[in-house]
Formats: C-alpha cells, sequence, structure tokens
C-alpha cells in the first residue's frame, strides 16, 4: 500500500503561506565594528600614507570621527583617513 500523501505535497498550504524574505547583503569587506556606513560625495586623493583615497559614490565604513574634521574609516579592504565633509550618512 502507497503511503498516504501529505497535505502540503497537493499545494494546500501554498496560498497561505507568507513570501520569503529578501536576501540579506552580506558584505565580506565590512570590518567586524563600525559607527555606520557613508557614501564618498566627492573624489578625493590621499595627500599622506594613511589616508583614503576616495571616488565619487564609494560607501566606506566608518569607524571613528574626530574633532578636527577627518574621520577613520575602511574602503574595501583599506583603512585610513578621509575628510568628514567628503560624506554623508548612506542611512
Amino acid at each position: 500500500m502507497p503511503p498516504p500523501l501529505l497535505l502540503d505535497d497537493q499545494g494546500f498550504f501554498d496560498d497561505i503561506m507568507p513570501p520569503l524574505p529578501p536576501p540579506v547583503d552580506y558584505d565580506t569587506d565590512a570590518p567586524p565594528i563600525y559607527l555606520e556606513k557613508v557614501v564618498a560625495l566627492y573624489n578625493y586623493d590621499a595627500s599622506k600614507p594613511d589616508d583614503l583615497s576616495l571616488s565619487d559614490g564609494d560607501i566606506i565604513y566608518l569607524t571613528h570621527r574626530h574633532d578636527d574634521g577627518w574621520c577613520e574609516g575602511y574602503l574595501r579592504g583599506n583603512s585610513g583617513f578621509f575628510p568628514q565633509n567628503y560624506v554623508q550618512s548612506c542611512g
């Protein structure tokens, strides 16, 4: 004798199940701890070895804001400093 059919095999619950949530966008370049994600508004060429060069539209992970108008962050796996007035919050 064949096994009984399960109700979900017949599609009875397809119309009452909520849709799955969208996939989460995991960014493997993100540092484990950061304050926020910011987007570069302008290009910035690093003038010192510990500065980050930015291109308009880059997403930077902000890790520290300094009182002198400079920030620290991560971009494409590199850390460094950049001017605060060259970025704005993504959120």
